[in-house]
């Protein structure tokens, strides 16, 4: 029984000694992008290229998602499906603006009132959604 209990122990050192290693790299690189001299230069190509990848993983998922439920999106009504389409595009280029530039002032409340009323109209079509039970 001891054995066993020694076991678990030895494999759990090993997970937190791995840990340790896979943050000490992390750690490693992070300062050799901060201390190397064009280390600022690949930090923003490594950004572009996860961000591109985030993005393209957010269409695909989206795009699934379109296709499992078109018949659903389909037998919406024409308002509720002019709403989701509005809402899903206000998000949309709510978010290049956000990207694009800096919003300051008056624009972040401008920002904030697009991203909540398509998010209000998500919710609407939802409702309506659940309640007509396509």
């Amino acid at each position: 029984m001891s054995r066993e209990h020694g076991s678990v122990g030895v494999r759990r050192l090993h997970a937190v000694l791995k840990n340790a290693r896979n943050i000490a790299i992390v750690l490693l690189i992070a300062a050799a992008v901060w201390g190397l001299p064009g280390g600022g230069n690949f930090a923003d190509v490594f950004l572009a290229i996860i961000s591109t990848i985030f993005v393209a993983g957010i269409v695909w998922v989206l795009g699934r998602a379109y296709r499992d439920h078109r018949d659903s999106i389909a037998l919406l009504g024409t308002q509720h499906r002019a709403l989701l389409y509005g809402s899903v595009a206000a998000i949309v280029v709510a978010t290049a603006a956000l990207e694009s530039r800096r919003l300051d002032g008056a624009l972040i409340l401008v920002w904030f009132a697009v991203v909540g009323g398509a998010v209000f109209g998500l919710y609407r079509v939802w409702l309506h959604h659940r309640a007509y039970g396509y």
